[in-house]
Parts: C-alpha cells; structure tokens; sequence
C-alpha cells in the first residue's frame, strides 16, 4: 500500500500537474494561484474523473450544515474561481462540464503518477469519459477512474501531504490574533471596476483595524499580492499573520456581491465562508456585518466601543459611495495628479450626501496632504481640511479618521497639546490606523521625542512590514535620533519596495546629506522632485544641498524658482530660507524664516527641529523663533 501512496504523488492534465503533497497547482512548470473551497473541489474532480461529483456531494463535503454559508451563491463563486485559473469557460468547457441542476464533471483525460514533470510528459493519459472531447490515440496504459478514487482515498487514509486537513472542513474558534485582508478579486469583467475592489479591500481592513484585540496588515503591505500567484501560507510567512482572508467582488449597477474566505495559515485550513449579495446603499452595513462575523468566528473579544462602532453602519447614497470609493483609489496614489483628483471626488461624495462622515474626514486629510505636499494653496488647504474635520467630528465622534483629521489642523496651527490629545484619540479608536501612527511619529519628532517615535515606528512596521511609507516613516525617526547609518539603510529599503515612492527618495537624500554623502544626496532630491513634483517641499531640501555641497549657482537658481509668481501660492517662504541657511547667508535665512511665520506656515516650521538645522541651533534668533512657534528648545 505505501507503493501505490508513492507511486500518485501528482496528477496531471494537459500543461497542468497537481502535486498532491504540497496542494500546489502549476502549469507548465509556472505556479497558479488556487487555494480554499476551489482547490478543493478540483480535487473532488479529479478524483473522479468523467463521473458526476453531485452539488449534494459538494455541499456535504465543503460547506457541512454546521457552518454557515449560504451554498448557492458559493459554489457558483468556487467553480467560478477554479475555471478563471484553468483558463476554462462554463460555456465551452474544457475541463469542467457543468450538468445543469445535477453537479459538474471533470471531462479532460488525466495522468496519476509518482514520476517528475518531465517524464509526465512523455506519459499516456488517462481518458476519462466518451464525452470528453480530446481523446488520446494509444489506451493500452490506463488508469481507471475507481484506480484514482482508490489511490486519493490511500492518500486520506495515511494523510500523506496532510491532505486530510486540506480537505475535510474544520471547526471554527481556532487561536488568530493576526489576520490580513488580501486584495478581492475583480470579477466584474471591467477592468474599470478595479477601484471598486480595491476599495472595498481597504474599507474591510479599516473595519478590522478598529478591533484592539486582532493585529491587522494595513492596505499598503498586502496590495504587493494584488494578482500574486504565492501561495497562502507563504504570504502569511511573509507578512507574519496566522490567518488571511481572500475573495471577490462583483459590483453590477445598484448591487454587490461578495464572496469570502477565512483560511488559517499554519497548518493551512480552510475556517469559514461568506457569500453577501447586497443593494450599493447598503454597502457599509455589509462592510460592518462582515467584520462582525468575522472577529466572531475567531473568537475575538469586542469591546463596548468596538461593539457599537461595528454596529453603526448605516445606509448611504450609492453615488456618494461610488465617489468616496473613487477618491481613495487616487488619494492612495500620493502624487500631485492623485491628490487633486481625490479633493475634487471626496467633494463630489459629499454634493451627493452632505451627511457622510467618512467622506468629511477622508476630505480634510486630503487637504492636509495637498498643503505638505504643495498641490493646493497652504492656508486654502488647511483652512479648508479644518471645516471638513470639524463637520466629520460632528457626525460621528467615534470616527477614528475624523479625530485623525482634527489632530493634523491642530498640529499645522501649533495647538500641539491639543493635537496629540487628538491623535491619542484617533489610535485608541483604531489600533491598527497605520497612516496615523506615521503622522504621530512626525508629532512625537517635532515635540523631541525622539524615542517614543522610534518606538512608534516600529510598532508600525509589523502592521506594515512591506511598506514603502513605514519603512520611511522609520527612517525618518532615526535620522531626527542623529542615527544616519541606520536610516540610510531604511529608507534604501522604502525605495526597494517602492521604487516610485517620493518621500523615500526625500528622506533618503536628507539621510545622505546629514552623513556627509552630498552626490548621493542631491541625487536622490533629483529624484524626490522629478518623481513628485517641483513643489516647495522637493526643491527646498534639492536648494539646501546644492548649498552645503558649494553648488551655490544651483542653490540661488533654485531660490529663483520658488519666488516666481505661480509659486507664491504655495507659500515658499520656509523653503527659501532653509536654501539660505545651507549657503552660510543666516541673514537671509531668518528673514524668510520670519515671514514664513507671520504667515503661520504650520507644518513647514515642524522642521525647525530637522538635524538639518543643528548648524544654526544655538542661535539667538533660531531660539526665539521656536519659542514662538511653541516647540521644545533640543540642544
């Protein structure tokens, strides 16, 4: 009997093999991403191959009376899947032959050998049926179909592989305090729909992420395996989590249907199943039922907070929605084109309900972002994110985004204690808000403290531990530590992950430059302002290492830049001092530094505490200055 185990160590149709020891499905060699209930009734397929498997037998099999999904709509959505990765149509089938009301059929000749790739394909299959359509010419070496079911059936009874785990449905409650929200799959067929699926991905994770008990991966980690063929226990490996769950979306006028699957990751077994078809204004109380059912079904303990915020969900208007979802999908693309898109469809989101508050907090961090970055006019933008704070707080106070939203006016308008009262808010509301988290570590700097931030930033990175922005984030903290060796090799790590990232490239060149590596680093502010955009942010940093490097032409040239008059909007003032300050002229440096906070340039003179400015610390006037904006005096 242990021969006849070895001997079926895959299964092989056409270009495709299964290894039964690993449940890794190939193709030519190539790994195709199949997991869950759809791996599991190929299986079933196969293992009867040209017979019938009925949808009472799947039904029995897969989705057993004691756990809770509703079959239909699953099974459809498993076929659905198994066919996508086998390249197969339920009109014309190739492999898989529905009999309507009645189950499937596996219908494509099948080889079961304990032999390598290679040799497989010098092998005869099996035929598998008369109605198969492709038919071998020699059948003097075949395997009958009671062979295979024989063979699979050794292959459970000894659990080689541990197949009897991957196959046989397991009880819920199993010990899961990490979970990550892979990307949904797109079954929409419009390639334009992407930002609904995506959408729908992060709002899952927002909603998981306000559960202080489960550890989730933020969207900015698990958008890498977006159409990845890794298997599910490797992204789990990779991301540290003891479960994933994966799925898809349909979106098709006023209507969604989502498909979902819990899977533990070690040992891979498949928890539970979820089929949601809902109304679009209903979409958030689907995003809040789902979330519920799934810290029930891993046991995760709620608190009162946690409880009622779940339970707030409400009905919003579908465009409103369609508009939101639009907005983050180009507000998450952090360019300038990105930024002004997501301002122009978060106020479209709220032309079509006034009353949204996700929409209101999304908004004024938008704002905030379009002033750092220097896309909107300083003092519009933030006098426009505080109206949009304020009115997201006064619809919901238990929004963690709005409080979020609320600290970053605080913080650009010096009400520092009133901003991290604010931002403490926001992270006990949502444990898991990694885009909060960065934007605390910034406060933490700027009041100098410096460990706490390091400490922050770390936390951070195993809620994002493939993360281009919290590798940064990191970065940034180690250079304000006076660490530059370490935050060097951090932010390289942020551009590794993302070669595209403009923050990576800024805190990478200010990294350099703080070490004394003055080509490496005018050469990656080339590259923060060519990746970005020549924004007051990317040049004034590009200015001041032209300065301290003696290219005093560039420096002055780009000073001329940034006073020309469609620059005036942006408020450069900060910027053309600090280019000033690199050139030795201190002069001309606090005269910029003077009006820039007459202006009350919040944010920009957050970086009077950047190591960049150690050189001029103990002067009297840079004492006053931060003094005045209200800053704890580092020496």
């Amino acid at each position: 009997m242990k021969a006849a185990v070895d001997s079926a160590r895959r299964i092989r149709f056409e270009s495709f093999e299964l290894d039964l020891r690993t449940c890794e499905l190939r193709k030519d060699g190539a790994p195709v991403k199949l997991q869950g209930q759809p791996m599991q009734i190929l299986v079933m397929l196969l293992e009867r191959p040209g017979e019938i498997v009925t949808r009472e037998e799947l039904q029995k099999t897969l989705w057993p009376n004691d756990t809770f999904v509703e079959f239909d709509h699953s099974i459809n959505a498993a076929i659905k899947r198994l066919r996508h990765a086998l390249g197969d149509s339920a009109e014309s089938p190739k492999y898989i032959e529905t009999l309507a009301r009645r189950g499937y059929r596996f219908i494509w000749p099948i080889d079961v050998t304990g032999t390598t790739l290679e040799q497989n394909r010098a092998a005869k299959p099996i035929p598998v049926s008369a109605n198969a359509t492709p038919q071998p010419k020699n059948h003097r070496l075949l395997l009958s179909g009671a062979f295979v079911t024989a063979t699979l059936a050794v292959l459970l009874g000894l659990n080689v592989g541990g197949w009897r785990e991957k196959l046989r449905p397991r009880a819920s409650g199993s010990h899961i305090d990490s979970l990550a929200v892979l990307p949904l799959e797109n079954l929409s067929r419009d390639p334009d729909q992407e930002y609904f699926a995506d959408g729908m991905t992060e709002a899952l994770i927002t909603d998981l992420g306000n559960v202080s008990a489960l550890r989730v991966i933020s969207r900015r980690s698990v958008i890498h395996f977006k159409g990845t063929k890794k298997a599910l226990p490797e992204i789990a490996r990779e991301l540290n989590v003891d479960a994933v769950l994966e799925g898809t979306v349909e979106h098709s006028g006023n209507r969604v249907r989502i498909s979902v699957n819990l899977i533990q990751a070690s040992p891979e077994r498949h928890l539970w199943a979820k089929n949601y078809d809902r109304e679009l204004k209903d979409i958030l109380l689907l995003e809040s039922e789902l979330a519920q059912a799934i810290t029930g079904e891993i046991r995760i303990s709620l608190t009162r907070k946690e409880q009622a915020r779940l339970a707030s969900a409400h009905a919003v208007n579908p465009d409103a929605y369609e508009a939101y979802v639009k907005a983050r999908f180009f507000l998450n693309k952090r360019t300038e084109s990105g930024i002004a898109k997501a301002v122009e469809l978060f106020n479209e989101a709220l032309g079509k309900d006034s009353n949204y508050a996700e929409a209101h907090a999304a908004l004024a961090q938008c704002y905030g972002l379009a002033a750092f970055y220097g896309v909107l006019s300083f003092r519009e933008a933030w006098d426009q994110a505080r109206v949009s704070a304020e009115r997201a707080l006064a619809l919901d106070e238990s929004l963690s985004e709005a409080h979020a939203a609320m600290a970053l006016v605080l913080d650009a308008n010096w009400q520092w204690q009133k901003a991290d009262y604010e931002f403490k808010q926001a992270i006990e509301l949502s444990p898991n808000y990694t885009d909060i988290r960065t934007f605390y570590v910034n406060y933490l700097l700027i009041m100098g403290r410096v460990d706490e931030a390091i400490a922050l930033a770390q936390g951070s990175e195993k809620l994002d531990p493939i993360s281009a922005m919290a590798a940064a984030t990191l970065g940034t903290a180690l250079t304000y530590a006076r660490r530059y060796d370490d935050a060097i090799v951090e932010n390289m790590r942020a551009i590794e992950l993302d070669p595209t990232f403009p923050i990576g490239h800024l805190n990478l060149g200010r990294a350099y430059e703080l070490r004394g590596m003055l080509p490496q680093s005018i050469a990656e502010l080339e590259k923060a302002a060519e990746t970005f955009g020549r924004t007051p942010l990317f040049l004034g940093f590009l200015g001041h290492s032209y300065a301290v490097s003696g290219r005093r032409t560039a420096a002055l040239k780009v000073v001329s830049e940034l006073e020309k008059p469609s620059m005036r909007k942006l408020h450069p003032a900060f910027h053309i001092g600090l280019i000033y300050s690199g050139l030795g002229d201190k002069d001309s440096a606090f005269k910029w530094f003077e009006l820039a906070y007459r202006e009350h340039l919040g944010a920009t003179m957050a970086y009077l505490q950047d190591p960049i400015f150690d050189p001029v610390r103990s002067d009297p006037r840079f004492v006053d200055l931060v003094r005045r904006v209200g800053l704890p005096t580092i020496h």
